[in-house]
């Protein structure tokens, strides 16, 4: 038998029967000796009954769990040698695993700060002991929930590591706080608490300054910040804006090429409604539609104007000007479900009443941009004048990838045998995205990527 003594308890060792104890008898407490631990060396486990000080008395840690097992070997095999020694809080055990509480004062078991583990024990399961080991097998056993020792290590190394970051994201605010509080009084600027990089420290600083997370009001007011203090940061650090710019721009397309991919396969194959409001808001894509630098003019243009009911006028669903030229192109949008072809003649499919409509729907427009629409634009003096000596248009419709070998050469020669009209299939404007998307990913070099603007423009004359 051991004794060690202090003066806020003595720890008792003893044998008894196939068993060594520990306990703790407490200099404040009137109540006899407390178990705190059982070591069982046929089985080379030690039993921590965990508890915990609360004022004068010890408590138990938990409200399920009663008895932590640690294997031999995944701590000191103290038990050849001393147990116990002196700590800063009085005697303690020796060899216990990183995480645990070892001063019998204190109580035995796991620190506070990672008892998070054993709670989720509790609330999904109803074991009572927990053993910790080197073993592969872990889970739940009968009344015993087995949780590796390296589980647990990995476990205690995040929390240290998100409570390191708490104390940062602290630091931070105290400072800024510090001084604010005196920043009038030494004719300085108040101060915002630097922004972390980490995502967990800026979600940390959002809970801290009242803001759990940034809402779309938010957002959109960061877009507006960062679009006022982009000149800035061209000057000051140009490579870290044009990253972010790329950063920008790959998200941008990778969502506009999700929403034209879903809209392919889903309801909205037929409803050009959907589409023409798609484009208005994705004028990038519409941009893909032609090899010149082009931006959007304006949707829903007049070209001809109608009698007093309206009848005769043509309307263009886009038109898009050439930015260096002032050219016009015209767009005409039909759907993903329209149909290229028609039935067969002699082996040679001519295109359908679909595809050909529209075609001559835009023909119709591009002779009246050249004739009618400078008269027109003359009495709307908002919109500017455009160059109309050239125009050329492009119909959207359908989709290629169902056609045939046969079908696929007819559609080919015909949409090549028109002169000022590009005919362009709704999948082949998701391929051309998507090779845009793979040329922004690993560009072959950096300076392909400059002149790339994925940014919706904004109707403009």
């Amino acid at each position: 038998m051991a004794r060690y003594d202090s003066r806020a308890g003595a720890v008792e060792i003893f044998d008894d029967g196939s068993e060594t104890v520990f306990q703790w008898q407490d200099s404040y407490s009137n109540d006899g000796p407390v178990t705190m631990a059982r070591f069982v060396p046929r089985e080379h486990v030690l039993k921590i009954f965990p508890t915990v000080r609360s004022g004068l008395e010890l408590k138990e840690q938990f409200d399920q769990i009663a008895e932590l097992h640690i294997e031999a070997g995944s701590a000191t095999d103290w038990y050849d040698e001393e147990p116990v020694n002196e700590g800063d809080y009085g005697w303690q055990l020796v060899g216990l695993p990183d995480g645990f509480g070892t001063a019998f004062e204190r109580g035995l078991g796991v620190r506070a700060k990672y008892r998070g583990l054993l709670h989720q024990i509790e609330d999904h399961t109803a074991c009572s002991i927990v053993r910790f080991g080197p073993g592969s097998e872990e889970g739940r056993d009968g009344d015993m929930f087995r949780v590796s020792l390296a589980r647990f290590r990995l476990y205690k190394r995040a929390i240290d590591r998100n409570n390191s970051r708490r104390d940062t994201v602290v630091r931070r605010f105290n400072s800024a706080e510090s001084h604010n509080a005196i920043a009038d009084l030494i004719g300085a600027e108040p101060q915002n608490p630097l922004v972390g990089r980490h995502p967990i420290i800026r979600a940390m600083e959002g809970e801290l300054a009242g803001k759990p997370g940034m809402q779309p009001v938010e957002r959109n007011l960061l877009l507006r910040e960062a679009a006022t203090q982009s000149r800035a940061a061209a000057t000051e650090a140009p490579a870290e804006l044009g990253k972010l710019r790329r950063d920008i721009q790959l998200v941008t397309l990778e969502v506009l090429i999700d929403q034209f991919a879903a809209g392919l396969k889903g309801g909205h194959r037929s409803d050009e409604g959907y589409w023409q409001k798609f484009f208005e808001v994705n004028t990038f894509a519409l941009q893909q539609l032609f090899a010149a630098p082009v931006a959007l003019y304006r949707p829903q243009l007049h070209v001809r104007s109608g009698d007093a009911l309206g009848r005769g006028a043509r309307i263009a669903d886009f038109m898009l000007i050439n930015s260096i030229t002032r050219s016009a192109h015209l767009v005409e949008i039909k759907t993903p479900a329209a149909k290229l072809l028609g039935s067969p003649y002699r082996n040679i499919f001519p295109p359908n009443v679909e595809l050909s409509g529209a075609v001559a729907q835009i023909q119709a427009q591009i002779e009246s941009t050249r004739v009618e629409l400078p008269a027109l634009l003359a009495r709307t003096p908002e919109l500017a004048p455009i160059e109309n000596c050239v125009v050329r248009g492009a119909v959207l419709v359908g989709t290629a990838e169902p056609l045939n070998a046969e079908q696929n050469q007819s559609f080919m020669r015909y949409r090549d045998g028109l002169s000022t009209v590009d005919v362009i299939t709704f999948d082949e404007v998701l391929a051309r995205l998507r090779g845009l998307h793979q040329l922004l990913a690993d560009p072959p070099d950096s300076t392909a990527l400059s002149a790339i603007d994925l940014q919706p423009d904004e109707t403009r004359p």
